[in-house]
């Protein structure tokens, strides 16, 4: 028969020799390598898509990102590639990888897709909510516009594609045209309480020259810049883009005016689709995967204007590298009809030393008219006439067939499109304010006698 001192000493032998089993780790093994994609046994039932796991490899350690999970084994992404990395190597799951907790002292930091700074040695500090990278974060329901005007300090923009708090507009460009020099010159003089910038598969030399005229310690201090590198593997450009969204989330979340700046877009849509066909996605159209279509409106609805009775909005700004100046080519034309507007840049108005090179015609924002006064929509209006009148007195002017003093009317219209050229173009360090961008534009009108 046991007595009470009798449990007591058996209880206490057993807590010592639970003490005494040695503690345990949790860990699953290389299975297959191929490239920059692992997969892994000993985890499925220890991680979720998009956790981050350890791999130690003789070479050293390696994030890896897991993409996809099933009964037999988890398809891991190496973050870095090392070609160390083989089968039979250690797997390590980590813990509270998914998400980040931003703080107001990030802004002024440049910082990688792992929240690390480039420019600041310091380490960042840790906010008390999470924030999730792979989904939306908050204000959900009904968004409308607040049809207050943003000023881009740009002339062509603030006049012709007049933007306001929450509106997504999209940059599309060919290459060499000058789309990233403008989101430079929106990124310093758009007005805003924060700006969020996402540098995303860059090359270094154009980051390096992006940064050598955005002072992040000046009138810039309200900022900060997400980058990756165009060498960085398709996950980290994919989760740049994402830590990009948390950030202007977050500072939407306190009630602040955002402005978000993506370089570019499409290499995000690239990303993208490497990682759908390292995880078996089919090709759907151009070889993007059907993963690709189905993130990009969950991405873009990201941004944009507040809920009813809350404050904040996210204003976007996404350039997008168009395929071989096939403005209809497949992703250009999804990405155009999920935003707002979009600025378009020409190669033919580059070629005649204009800049920024962008097409009025072919330009538009959906927040006009109504964010116009009668006198500025009646001044567009007449501009957007007169140019395009422009373009097919053009070609009579070229083969000679119109002569100056024939008529009147095509002649103030001859002006008028040399007078608007000379507006077009802008230095990246003039400013124009909005204001002064539709005084310029009037003082047009006015010297060529055309009635508001």
């Amino acid at each position: 028969m046991f007595t009470g001192g009798m449990l007591m000493q058996s209880y206490k032998l057993l807590s010592q020799s639970i003490r005494d089993i040695a503690e345990y780790d949790i860990y699953g093994t290389v299975i297959s390598v191929r490239g920059s994609t692992l997969k892994c046994t000993g985890i499925i039932d220890q991680v979720s898509t998009y956790d981050l796991c350890q791999i130690y490899s003789s070479g050293g350690t390696v994030l890896a990102i897991v993409l996809s999970v099933n009964l037999e084994y988890a398809t891991l992404m190496m973050m870095n590639i090392i070609s160390t990395v083989k089968v039979g190597d250690r797997v390590v799951p980590t813990t509270g990888s998914s998400g980040i907790y931003p703080h107001k002292s990030w802004l002024g930091n440049i910082i990688d897709p792992m929240c690390n700074s480039l420019n600041k040695s310091t380490p960042l500090l840790k906010g008390s909510k999470a924030y999730s990278l792979y989904h939306s974060n908050g204000q959900h329901g009904i968004k409308q516009y607040l049809l207050d005007k943003i000023d881009t300090g740009i002339k062509i923009v603030n006049t012709f594609v007049t933007c306001v708090k929450g509106q997504r507009m999209g940059v599309f460009a060919g290459s060499g045209i000058g789309k990233s020099t403008l989101l430079s010159m929106i990124a310093r003089y758009s007005s805003a309480d924060v700006k969020i910038i996402g540098l995303i598969g860059e090359r270094n030399i154009e980051v390096n020259k992006f940064l050598a005229d955005y002072d992040l310690d000046g009138d810039n201090s309200n900022t900060i810049i997400v980058y990756s590198g165009s060498e960085d593997s398709p996950v980290m450009r994919h989760r740049a883009t994402l830590l990009t969204m948390a950030l202007s989330e977050y500072f939407r979340d306190l009630g602040l005016d955002v402005v978000c700046i993506l370089d570019s877009l499409t290499r995000f849509a690239m990303a993208r689709r490497e990682i759908g066909l390292q995880i078996g996605e089919m090709p759907v159209s151009k070889g993007y995967t059907s993963g690709v279509f189905e993130e990009l409106p969950k991405l873009l609805e990201r941004l944009g204007p507040v809920v009813q009775d809350q404050k904040g909005s996210i204003t976007g700004f996404l350039s997008v590298l168009v395929d071989g100046d096939d403005y209809n080519e497949v992703l250009t034309d999804t990405i155009r009809g999920i935003l707002d507007g979009q600025i378009v840049l020409s190669r033919k108005i580059a070629e005649q030393n204009i800049f920024p090179a962008i097409d009025i015609l072919s330009s538009i924002s959906r927040a006009v008219p109504q964010c116009y006064t009668p006198e500025e929509s009646n001044m567009i209006g007449e501009s957007r006439r007169l140019l395009s009148e422009y373009t097919e007195l053009q070609d009579l002017v070229n083969l000679g067939i119109y002569k100056t003093g024939a008529d009147k009317e095509k002649d103030r219209i001859l002006q008028f499109s040399t007078l608007l050229k000379e507006f077009m173009n802008q230095k990246p360090n003039d400013y124009c304010d909005l204001q002064s961008s539709f005084n310029n534009l009037a003082s047009i009108h006015k010297e060529i006698n055309i009635s508001k």
